[in-house]
């Protein structure tokens, strides 16, 4: 992944976890921008997808971060 859309569709990060039905789940991702030449908001934009849901359109780590090599997590459930 890159600063390149069009290389960037070709990419597509899946995992996939059993669960039991009947309770309700906590999904913490991390993420941090490392590359040093995406530094700037929307710079690199991606979709979150959970349970075949939408859940951000335009994640956006720097956005999130202020700026880029800046851990950080969200929750969602």
């Amino acid at each position: 992944m890159g600063p390149n859309s069009n290389v960037n569709e070709l990419y597509n990060l899946t995992w996939f976890f059993p669960v039991d039905i009947g309770f309700l789940y906590l999904v913490r991702l991390h993420f941090c921008e490392i590359q040093p030449i995406i530094t700037e908001i929307n710079q690199r934009m991606f979709q979150i997808f959970i349970n075949n849901q939408t859940i951000a359109e335009k994640a956006d780590v720097v956005g999130w971060a202020g700026r880029n090599i800046i851990p950080l997590y969200k929750d969602y459930g």
